[in-house]
């Protein structure tokens, strides 16, 4: 129960932190999971703040 807390805490604050930077929630996750899947990425380049809109 603790965990599943912590992951939904944890879910919920990287859903707020892209709203707040005026991404789209789910386009932001799946731009995340899209470029993780690339050979040489920089994670920096996956934080909110740095997503070109």
């Amino acid at each position: 129960m603790v965990n599943e807390t912590i992951d939904s805490t944890s879910l919920y604050s990287i859903v707020g932190i892209a709203k707040a930077n005026g991404l789209i929630p789910y386009e932001y996750f799946t731009h995340c999971l899209n470029e993780l899947c690339q050979p040489s990425l920089d994670i920096d380049s996956l934080l909110p703040w740095n997503i070109k809109q």
